[in-house]
């Protein structure tokens, strides 16, 4: 009853343009009016027109700042307010609605220049009520979004019970956008962890369920890693292997090197703790008994979690250097107490540990230092700045306290004017100068983030004539000198960093193993993917090969499966992936331009649409609804006919909502579309049936469970809705023993009885992994003395049949089979436009690739060429260029 004027200051003055336009589309489906029709009409006064100027989305996108110009707006919005009787709001609301987040930034510092104080006082004493809570919003999100949702979710919790919906709304609604950031920022402002919160103020599977969304943001951040969290992963069940492998003489170290790879450092830790429930002994410290060497090193280094796997060498490398200014005189005493209590460190001798302090300190994020400090001490009984403090000194010290303080900003922004003015600062406090105010340089080098540091150094260069590392060089030495040019290397690229380091680690006579277990360990949940790709780049051979010729025995192997293990997880098999260096703002100029005048430039909409991946087609789409206030599926419908616009509108739909689509056309139509219901649901992996099924709910309001039970009946049926449950094992484990049960089951539920057991079929076929069922199917073979495809034709018929059948397809090769269902929409009289598009933009970001790749060795001829023979014009071009890929 009235309006929550509240709720409507939360959203709209919180959201960014793209955010806006999509509640305005989704309102307008939902409710058959506008947004902006109900805001003016449930409002009033200076609180309506700002909703107004809000909702027309006409924020600048870009993020450049002009100083001169934001002193000039500076001075209006204090002539408009401060300055005057009474307020010329229409000057706030048009500065403050349309300026980009960065120059209003510079504009908020800028009144306070004029005025003498902040922009908020001006707001709290200029306007009153909605208004004023409105406009105060809007400032908190501009200065810092994620610390006003943090903000928020505190006072949701503060005080005498939790506000549930309001944390509820909050959590769920920034799930997708910046929850990440919230929940560093929370920790920041409250010195708490915003899981550690909602665990002390929720309880049950609510709580739970909070727990779960704010957590699951981390996995929204790309992974660069190789050794990622194993899904449907069982640490009881590790632990049982392990301990196996452990027994009798000798130790399987393939198993132990097999089990401990495969999963990540955080479920190694849960394995830890099973085993001593299990066994009242501590994993580590077994396995210590049963291996030696390096191959002992290195699966020692994996059990331990990556921040007291830092925290320890860094530890090491502070304790060598005290016994080096102290002349070895502690080191029996301490070199006992130390195996005592950390038997897996024994010095290694007493060269310089200085590298090893850079490496850590000057290479890690902000979150792992913060970690790391955590780690230290709690090992160590003191901070890690003390330690730091104690052994170093000069400017090495400054540097590595100023990076301790986590304070780097880790976005993606990019000031050209404060590059440049950076630059001339490191200039002047350099080279220019008889001596190096070397604090300059800590204060620029520690704290802006990489992509603005790209840019200082890029100005650098043009100012000096040369790069920054040079004068480094020439303005610094000894360990300080190593550590600034350690950063920039890292900056300028931390993947070559780290291979560099590696490849002098294997160079010379003699590996330095120690170093390598390090720097390998240290990167494979972080970016050794990356690493891996850029070592070939260096020098001419792979890092697999390289530990080959450098390594040996059950080492090597290890070694060899943490670098290689998460090309599963990370290769990518599509043909159309993500654009780096793309600006959505630009494309979409270019579209507008190619659908300008007489005639649409086709091969133009076909080069940018092709060349990004559908999510940053959504990200254009959203940019031209904001700068020509029209929708781009719609115009492009408009200027483009036929099989061409087809494909280019099934590119501009996100890969859920075209399935999702597809879905309900085959359900809705004339007779169910039995075919396309069985390929996208008997072919997508979990995720994407997930995906399917929000979409389908969003689109048409109703879940797609439902939609496939009133349209399918009987085993057909039971098997879509028990796929839609999307409860595939996804890992690549295989049980040799249980395959071979799995095989009877089948043979028992089917050709060796009256009747079949049908639900025994779809147990087993929807819920193992394709590694385990490729095995089952073997098994099948040597029991029942043919395929089991075979049996799928006796046992079933109609539908339910060749919803088996494409899913054991799919379980031998899926690419296989999407090149032959590709191949017969080609086949015979015509083509089949409609069902040829549906599949290669369906699998153009999944795998296409090999999809590619199987054709050519299925039918003596490359899919270009098929296409190219049996389709024309741009339409063809179009399916070409996604087939070929970005």
């Amino acid at each position: 009853l009235g309006t929550n004027e509240k709720t409507l200051i939360d959203i709209i003055c919180s959201r960014s343009n793209d955010e806006l336009v999509e509640i305005k589309r989704v309102y307008e489906d939902e409710f058959k009016r506008l947004l902006e029709c109900d805001v003016k009409s449930d409002t009033s006064g200076d609180f309506r027109r700002l909703l107004l100027a809000l909702l027309e989305t006409k924020r600048d996108p870009h993020n450049h700042t002009d100083e001169q110009k934001a002193h000039e707006a500076a001075k209006q919005l204090y002539a408009a307010g401060e300055k005057k009787w009474g307020t010329d709001e229409a000057t706030f609301n048009t500065i403050l609605a349309t300026e980009c987040v960065p120059q209003l930034r510079a504009i908020f510092d800028q009144y306070s220049v004029v005025a003498g104080h902040g922009i908020e006082k001006a707001i709290q004493s200029e306007f009153s009520g909605d208004a004023k809570r409105a406009y105060l919003t809007l400032i908190e999100c501009i200065q810092n979004r994620p610390r006003y949702f943090a903000n928020r979710i505190n006072d949701a919790m503060k005080g005498m019970g939790t506000r549930d919906r309001e944390l509820i709304t909050i959590i769920v609604q920034r799930a997708e956008y910046d929850l990440a950031l919230i929940r560093d920022e929370y920790r920041r402002e409250f010195n708490k962890k915003l899981v550690d919160a909602i665990r002390s103020e929720c309880s049950g599977a609510y709580q739970d369920s909070l727990i779960a969304i704010t957590r699951v943001a981390m996995s929204y951040q790309q992974f660069n890693g190789t050794i990622r969290p194993q899904p449907n992963f069982n640490p009881v069940q590790t632990a049982e292997i392990l301990k196996e492998a452990m027994k009798g003489f000798g130790c399987d170290k393939h198993k132990v090197l097999h089990e401990l790879t495969r999963i990540n450092s955080a479920q190694r830790q849960m394995v830890s703790a099973e085993y001593m429930a299990m066994y009242g002994s501590d994993l580590r410290h077994d396995l210590k008994e049963e291996l030696h060497g390096d191959f002992e090193e290195v699966i020692l280094a994996l059990m331990l979690s990556p921040a007291v796997y830092d925290a320890r060498h860094l530890h090491k490398a502070i304790s060598e250097k005290k016994e080096r200014r102290m002349g070895g005189r502690i080191l029996p005493i301490y070199t006992f107490v130390f195996s005592v209590y950390h038997p897996y460190w024994c010095f290694q001798g007493l060269g310089t540990k200085e590298d090893v302090l850079i490496d850590v300190i000057c290479t890690r994020s902000n979150e792992q230092l913060n970690a790391i400090k955590v780690a230290y001490e709690g090992e160590f009984g003191r901070s890690l700045e003390r330690a730091i403090k104690w052994d170093t000194s000069g400017d090495f010290e400054r540097l590595l306290i100023a990076l301790l303080q986590a304070r780097r900003d880790e976005s993606n922004r990019v000031n050209e004017q404060k590059a440049f003015e950076e630059a001339q600062k490191l200039y002047e406090a350099g080279e220019k100068k008889w001596g190096t105010d070397e604090s300059t340089f800590t204060s620029i080098l520690v704290t802006e983030n990489f992509h603005q540091l790209r840019k200082v150094f890029e100005q650098y260069n043009a100012l000096a004539g040369h790069p920054i590392e040079q004068a480094i060089k020439s303005e610094f030495s000894g360990d300080t000198k190593n550590g600034f040019i350690t950063v920039i290397e890292c900056i300028q690229s931390t993947p070559k960093f780290f291979a560099h380091r590696i490849h002098h680690t294997m160079k010379g006579f003699g590996t330095n193993d120690s170093e390598l277990i390090r720097l390998i360990v240290s990167r494979s949940e972080c970016d050794l993917a990356l690493i891996r790709d850029a070592y070939p780049t260096e020098f001419e051979k792979t890092l697999v090969d390289a530990i080959r010729s450098e390594c040996s025995g059950a080492y090597r192997d290890c070694l060899i499966a943490i670098a290689r293990v998460a090309m599963y997880y990370h290769q990518f098999n599509g043909t159309i992936r993500q654009q780096p260096n793309f600006n959505p703002v630009q494309t979409a100029e270019i579209l507008k331009e190619a659908m300008k005048g007489l005639g649409c430039d086709k091969h133009k909409v076909l080069h940018e649409l092709t060349r990004i991946n559908s999510a940053q087609r959504q990200m254009v789409s959203a940019e031209y609804m904001a700068m020509y206030g029209s929708d781009l599926r719609h115009d492009l419908k408009e200027e483009l006919h036929g099989d061409f616009e087809e494909v280019i509108l099934a590119l501009m739909l996100s890969p859920a909502v075209y399935d999702a689509r597809h879905l309900h056309k085959a359900i809705s139509g004339l007779g169910t579309k039995e075919n396309v219901l069985i390929d996208v649901i008997c072919t997508r992996s979990n995720e994407q049936l997930n995906a399917i099924k929000v979409a389908y709910e969003g689109e048409f309001g109703r879940s797609l469970e439902s939609a496939v039970k009133w349209d399918t009946s009987g085993d057909f049926e039971r098997l879509l809705v028990a796929l839609l449950q999307a409860r595939r094992d996804e890992s690549n484990r295989i049980n040799d023993h249980k395959a071979k049960e799995d095989a009877q089951k089948l043979f028992e539920a089917g050709e060796n009885t009256w009747g079949t057991d049908e639900s025994t079929f779809t147990s087993i076929l929807v819920t193992e992994n394709f590694h385990q069922l490729r095995r089952v199917f073997e098994h099948y073979n040597d029991i029942a003395g043919h395929p089991i495809e075979q049996a799928i034709e006796r046992e079933f018929g109609g539908d339910t049949e060749k919803g088996f059948i494409v899913l054991v397809d799919c379980i031998q090769s899926t690419p296989k089979f999407f090149a032959q269902r590709i191949h017969h929409a080609m086949k015979g009289f015509g083509t089949n436009d409609s069902e040829l598009i549906r599949l290669i933009v369906s699998r153009s970001e999944c795998d296409l690739a090999l999809i590619r790749d199987a054709y050519a060795n299925e039918f003596e001829t490359t899919l270009v060429d098929a296409i190219r023979s049996e389709c024309s014009g741009a339409y063809k071009d179009c399916l070409i260029a996604i087939v070929e890929g970005n």
